[in-house]
């Protein structure tokens, strides 16, 4: 069982991204929406901010943080961005505080110059789901996805000087944020069609009960080995490679990626409904940069299970997964424009298989998290 204060912060997080969700399509001008966001971006800094321990590269960085080392970052905006906190004054707390500042900001940036009032509505709770849990673990990786996004952003609002900037920005805090970017190239502006369901979620049950866990990661390997990664200033995927037995091998493994069949299953519906509900959801109405998005977790969700439980393909994999937030988000907005009852009622199911996983996950996570801590604790 978690603890008190666990159990209250988080539902109280969760409680503020939900008022801001429903509030935030009344405050059209940037200025009124901007003084609303700041009550979820304080409350979520602050919170995720004075975590303490939880995910598995927290204590990592906390030492890097604290030992900051010019011969050993690579990443030379990421060296920038601590040596300038250090330089202020701030420890490592507040170093963890501006992470999620910029994690948090940035997605809101991306969501807000994106899409419509009425199409972002749930996208913002939506994002903290698909997000929180990894951007807890995956430090650095969570810093540079939300810049990525605001380079995404700015190529749809055709920007490109703005969406090269963030790009780099991005890539200098942590270059293999770069994988998601051709993905997002091809749909948008080369392939524009639908992925059809018809040809994933086949795909998808054969990576969930058919191919065995870790059968596509040595093609993987093989596949990345092909390029030049430390060349593209990616040595941190590339360290990976050179260790492939490591990762790759018989203790390689994630212990924690171990699932329960009932969970296991619960995944694969989850899987299925939004892709099933995004897909109903465009052929109601179109959307470019939805349809966009939807490719991607077609593919993300195939792949993600494809290499479940190893760790490298993990942190790409996921990069595509946690898109859902954007067809999911979008599928809710249609859902409120449907008057055919028959149309209503399987979105409805759908919406309901959907968001019912995502409570049951999150119960989990506020109720049993028994280690979980923050800096008081």
């Amino acid at each position: 069982m978690s603890s008190i204060d666990f159990i209250l912060i988080y539902i109280l997080l969760f409680c503020i991204f939900y008022i801001f969700c429903k509030k935030s399509i009344y405050y059209t001008s940037d200025s009124d929406f901007w003084k609303l966001a700041l009550i979820p971006i304080l409350c979520f800094v602050i919170i995720e901010g004075c975590r303490y321990a939880r995910g598995v590269d927290y204590l990592a960085y906390k030492y890097r943080f604290e030992h900051i080392s010019p011969q050993d970052e690579s990443q030379k905006i990421f060296l920038w961005l601590m040596q300038t906190l250090d330089g202020i004054g701030f420890d490592y707390v507040g170093a963890f505080m501006t992470y999620a500042l910029i994690f948090i900001s940035c997605n809101i940036i991306f969501i807000r110059n994106s899409f419509n009032k009425d199409e972002a509505k749930w996208m913002y709770l939506l994002l903290l789901l698909s997000t929180l849990i990894k951007s807890e673990s995956l430090i650095r990786q969570y810093i540079a996805l939300p810049i990525i996004f605001v380079s995404f952003g700015a190529i749809f609002n055709k920007k490109w000087f703005i969406a090269i900037i963030f790009l780099f920005i991005a890539i200098g805090i942590h270059s293999g944020t770069i994988i998601l970017y051709p993905f997002v190239i091809i749909f948008y502006f080369i392939y524009k069609n639908i992925i059809p369901p018809k040809y994933t979620i086949p795909l998808l049950f054969a990576a969930y009960y058919i191919i065995p866990s870790g059968f596509l990661s040595e093609v993987g390997i093989k596949i990345l080995n092909i390029f030049n990664l430390s060349a593209l200033g990616n040595e941190n995927l590339n360290n990976y490679i050179e260790n492939s037995d490591r990762w790759l091998g018989a203790d390689s493994f994630l212990k924690d990626a171990q699932q329960t069949p009932l969970t296991k299953t619960l995944q694969f519906i989850f899987d299925t409904s939004v892709i099933l509900i995004s897909y109903k959801a465009l052929k109601i109405r179109k959307n470019a940069i939805v349809t966009t998005f939807f490719n991607i977790i077609s593919i993300g969700f195939i792949l993600e299970r494809s290499f479940f439980g190893y760790e490298i393909f993990q942190r790409m994999t996921g990069q595509l997964y946690i898109m859902w937030f954007i067809p999911l988000g979008y599928a809710l907005y249609i859902y409120n424009q449907i008057k055919h009852p028959r149309e209503k009622t399987q979105m409805k199911l759908l919406l309901f298989l959907a968001i019912g996983y995502q409570i049951f996950y999150y119960g989990r996570f506020i109720f049993f998290s028994p280690k979980a801590m923050f800096i008081w604790s």
